[in-house]
């Protein structure tokens, strides 16, 4: 088998072949010498239409990075206080970093990583007394919902609580929202102080294309497109997203078959008596072992099998991610792991027939 790359969170199935090739049938009439194209301006409104909202409301990134970047420039800085509860995705603290944005990590509470909502709130108000009266927001609070690499939903009651401080900017991301069949986007219609972060390369299978937008009230959107490069998306990556959202149907089968997946192989893994998983609404679990999360990791790499490690998150000691691949993908995880657990003597026994993974496989 060839290896298994389940170290990204990527949608491990292509394009059909008819969706493809449309893609390069209007690639071939397209002129690829010129700068401005229409079709950002109908993937606009596609977007628009398939979420109730207005085209002004949208704001069109080179992925979901991009906009957590052009977040941070256009409302964050010098005096502002990005308020980030953790572990969660590492480029929100990055891009903060770079844009001289003040950052404060809320570690999470219990084996689950649950936000720590006092505590969150308490950096809050303390950046609003701080922070000067010229700045429209005090604050940012980046949420990640569902959040990677935990793949835990943290509840609407708490982003409404967070949305009730003005001074408060909440940027949500909802790059895996497909998957977990929630998302609280509709909120930008009645919140002035709330982005939400979509993206086209987890359920719509344009990772190595890189298109992702943002959404929020039009003043928000005017404030962030000054901080958007001209021409920052591609013509092709244009043309593949028009066509993929208007297959939408099928990419919505495909991410609840994912979703399926993803229940199957937490299942299965928590038959190992020396595993334990996080409960995940995503297409991707993380967990851990009693062995060493470095080693393991490169030993399931010895046998193809590549899983995120995080030796420079001190809160993710001992953890790996692992993500939602093919049913052939996820068998051939699931026997490098038990192979693994195996090596160690001193451990517990796997469930199961290790001959198959460890677990029943059917």
């Amino acid at each position: 088998m060839a290896d298994a790359w389940l170290d990204k969170n990527e949608n491990p199935f292509d394009l059909p072949d008819g969706v493809k090739q449309r893609i390069l049938q209007l690639a071939s009439d397209a002129c690829f010498s010129r700068y401005e194209h229409s079709y950002l301006e109908q993937v606009r409104r596609l977007l628009a239409q398939a979420n109730g909202i207005q085209p002004e409301n949208i704001l069109i990134s080179c992925g979901s990075d991009e906009a957590i970047l052009i977040a941070a420039l256009a409302f964050g800085g010098q005096g502002v206080t990005a308020v980030i509860p953790t572990p969660t995705f590492g480029v929100y603290k990055e891009v903060c970093q770079w844009t001289n944005t003040n950052v404060c990590c809320v570690p999470g509470l219990g084996e689950h990583f649950e936000m720590d909502l006092e505590v969150v709130l308490r950096q809050v108000h303390e950046a609003d007394k701080s922070a000067s009266e010229r700045l429209q927001f005090a604050s940012i609070v980046f949420l990640c919902r569902p959040n990677n690499p935990t793949g835990k939903l943290c509840s609407e009651d708490d982003v409404r609580e967070l949305l009730k401080s003005r001074r408060c900017l909440v940027v949500l991301d909802e790059a895996y929202h497909e998957f977990c069949r929630s998302t609280l986007l509709h909120w930008v219609t009645t919140h002035d102080n709330l982005i939400v972060l979509r993206t086209l390369s987890k359920a719509y299978a344009l990772a190595g294309l890189r298109l992702g937008y943002m959404v929020g009230c039009q003043r928000l959107m005017a404030i962030a497109e000054r901080r958007r490069l001209p021409y920052n998306v591609g013509a092709f990556s244009q043309l593949a997203a028009m066509v993929v959202l208007q297959h939408a149907e099928h990419f919505g089968k495909i991410a609840a078959s994912i979703r399926q997946k993803s229940e199957w192989l937490q299942c299965r893994m928590a038959l190992f008596p020396s595993v334990s998983v996080l409960p995940s609404v995503a297409n991707f679990v993380l967990f851990r072992t009693e062995l060493d999360s470095a080693w393991l990791h490169n030993r399931l790499a010895q046998d193809r099998i590549h899983v995120r490690h995080y030796p420079d998150e001190p809160l993710l000691d001992g953890y790996l991610r692992v993500s939602v691949g093919t049913d052939a993908e996820n068998e051939a995880f699931l026997r490098a792991l038990c192979a693994a657990l195996e090596t160690q003597e001193a451990r517990k026994p796997c469930a199961g027939d290790c001959s198959r993974g460890g677990v029943p496989l059917e």
